[in-house]
């Protein structure tokens, strides 16, 4: 609802995220019209918790400035919960969107989750850091701290760069330690590249990777998946995430996107063989 010229606020039980209600600096971040895997469309850090009910705020506080604010919960990964504000994954978060000069947009977030699972819900990369206990079948709650940054900029009417970054720290309550985890990307947009309305775009960078987990031993993700012990430890690879793809706008409202998607040492598993999809995405706009 907007409440003012410059301010809007949003309350529901469905659809509360920071994927639905921050705007974000990459003009193409459309799952429709954009780049063609979830990761690529924008920082995973702004998907944690993958919010349902809550609220939200945007407030455009000046010409170049706003802020955005947004509190929700996730019951659907916590069966049994009775579906309040304060029950299941909660999450968080605030963001501040810039405009320095006219060709550059900067976004600054901080995310804070509380998970009871262990697991972030970005479906990104490490998104799950803490073991299954083997003997509850239950991983342990987190409690996680994420900061991070979009910049793009618009070298020409026909040429974007940008790249983003993204940083958490989790803990499980009341224990010692912590997990960390770190994702980027750059990447290169091409506004009606060879035909008005087409768009081209070629996307490089790095899924969560856990950099580092010393929580108490048997729920450190890295070590458990190679020993069963979950002993210290990061990631022993890195993936790299590739991605071009090429946007046809065949009519105003139908566009045909074919494009390649390619992952170095998926898993952030040293020398495992390389996944190479091909994708062809039809959109249909009403």
């Amino acid at each position: 609802a907007l409440i003012a010229d410059n301010f809007a606020v949003a309350v529901g039980t469905e659809g509360v995220s920071m994927l639905s209600m921050f705007r974000g600096p990459n003009r193409e971040e459309s799952a429709a019209t954009g780049p063609l895997s979830f990761f690529a469309q924008r920082n995973p850090i702004l998907d944690i918790g993958f919010g349902r009910t809550g609220a939200a705020f945007d407030w455009q506080f000046a010409r170049r400035a706003s802020l955005q604010a947004m509190y929700s919960v996730n019951t659907k990964e916590s069966p049994g919960t009775p579906g309040s504000l304060s029950d299941g994954n909660t999450t968080t978060g605030v963001q501040l969107l810039l405009t320095p000069i006219d060709p550059v947009d900067v976004s600054l977030y901080y995310v804070n989750n509380y998970s009871p699972n262990g697991c972030l819900l970005t479906f990104i990369g490490d998104d799950c850091l803490t073991a299954k206990n083997s003997q509850t079948g239950q991983s342990a709650a987190l409690q996680t701290n994420a900061v991070g940054a979009t910049v793009n900029w618009q070298i020409s009417p026909r040429v974007t760069l940008g790249a983003w970054g993204g940083y958490t720290t989790s803990e499980i309550p009341g224990e010692k330690g912590n997990v960390e985890t770190t994702n980027y990307m750059f990447y290169l947009n091409f506004p009606d590249l060879f035909a008005d309305g087409n768009l081209g775009g070629l996307y490089v960078g790095q899924p969560l990777k856990i950099i580092s987990s010393d929580l108490p031993e048997g729920n450190n993700v890295p070590d458990f998946f190679d020993t069963g012990r979950g002993r210290s430890g990061g990631q022993p690879g890195t993936t790299i995430h590739l991605e071009a793809f090429y946007r046809f706008q065949l009519t105003d409202g139908i566009s045909l996107t074919p494009g390649v998607i390619h992952a170095i040492d998926p898993g952030h598993t040293p020398d495992s063989d390389s996944i190479t999809i091909g994708i062809l995405r039809t959109t249909f706009l009403f």
